[in-house]
């Protein structure tokens, strides 16, 4: 089992980094930061959130990743994000209901 999840954590490195990466997903994004708009119009990208530097970087990041999904532009994929959080909701309210548990109290769960 050990080799298992050893070999998952692995493949996690694979699937999000060096797969986007080959594919150019890594490289929009850098482009689309770089640029300081927002992906598909010309309304100026916001870059700090909470001054620290790398925090900000990643939110920079995943705001040039979602806003296309948001902005309305393509209703396929506003639909699609409907249900991705529908499905977050889902997922968060197992968390929130596992943070509640007794079991849970004076853990880092809770």
């Amino acid at each position: 089992m050990r080799y298992v999840l050893f070999s998952l954590s692995a493949f996690v490195l694979y699937a999000i980094f060096y797969f986007s990466y080959i594919n150019g997903l890594d490289e929009l994004g850098r482009n689309s930061v770089a640029s300081g708009k927002l992906p598909g119009t010309d309304a100026p990208l916001r870059t700090v959130y909470t001054g620290v530097e790398a925090i900000d970087h990643v939110l920079t990041l995943l705001t040039t990743f979602f806003y296309p999904s948001l902005d309305g532009q393509s209703p396929t994929l506003l639909l699609h994000s409907i249900s991705f959080s529908g499905t977050f909701g889902a997922a968060w309210t197992l968390v929130v209901l596992e943070s509640w548990r007794k079991g849970n109290v004076g853990t880092i769960a809770a």
